[in-house]
């Protein structure tokens, strides 16, 4: 691990008088995207010691250290996490979905991904990546001079939707996403072409990824009013998880 984001986790701990249970990388990195100088987007789940939850009023359950030079750290209390994931939260699905990792109390970990996938609702999911498309998209349109950032912020939510429809699960975040059910066509040597040019921080343009994009919005919108809803109610699974980890 990298010293640096390891006494980062430690020093917020005994500042804050929490326990990290999880820490993962969530930016272009974990992407395998990043550009030599890029950033470290450290996320984490912590929790207070057991009094801390029995106080009348609560207080802030978000941690962020973002005066550090190249490294933004947010984390979020267990209990907000839990009650995100219970409606299958796609920011701490992408969390859950990290290769990279920096604290891993593996038995939480585990118990965690596992709820992720009973709480795992694709409709909701997908509404949100095909509307971050659309946005950004949109975003990519009005500029001049486009960059690979730009496009990639389009495409990911695109290819994370056709991931979901056709195997109706998360994937694991990574390069992997662009190359499904491309292999060997046109379109993986632009994914490559956009890919290569992001990781050099180059400008870039593409007339093939803009029809695909366009393909692929009005194919999406349909698939995504179809697809499966996730109506089963957790909470009371996660609040007994919940006690578990903070007894």
């Amino acid at each position: 691990m990298n010293n640096v984001i390891k006494n980062i986790l430690n020093d917020l701990e005994k500042q804050e008088q929490i326990q990290i249970l999880f820490a993962c990388e969530s930016g272009s990195r974990a992407w395998t995207l990043h550009e030599k100088d890029s950033d470290f987007d450290i996320r984490f789940i912590y929790k207070h010691e057991q009094d801390w939850y029995l106080q009348l009023y609560e207080e802030r359950d978000v941690l962020e250290r973002n005066s550090l030079e190249t490294y933004e750290v947010v984390g979020w209390d267990i209990k907000k996490a839990l009650r995100l994931l219970n409606k299958s939260n796609p920011t701490l699905l992408e969390w859950l979905s990290s290769p990279i990792t920096y604290r891993n109390d593996v038995m939480f970990t585990e118990e965690l991904k596992q709820f992720a996938q009973h709480t795992f609702s694709p409709y909701s999911v997908l509404h949100h990546y095909l509307s971050m498309a659309k946005k950004n998209y949109k975003r990519l349109k009005q500029v001049n001079n486009s960059t690979a950032k730009m496009y990639l912020a389009v495409l990911k939510p695109l290819q994370i939707c056709k991931w979901i429809i056709e195997k109706d699960s998360f994937p694991a975040i990574g390069l992997h996403v662009f190359h499904n059910g491309n292999k060997g066509s046109i379109m993986e040597k632009e994914f490559q072409e956009v890919i290569l040019h992001k990781q050099a921080g180059l400008y870039f343009s593409s007339h093939i990824l803009l029809e695909y994009i366009e393909t692929s919005l009005r194919t999406l919108e349909g698939l995504v009013k179809e697809s499966r809803k996730n109506n089963f109610d957790h909470t009371k699974n996660l609040t007994d998880f919940f006690r578990k980890v903070i007894s």
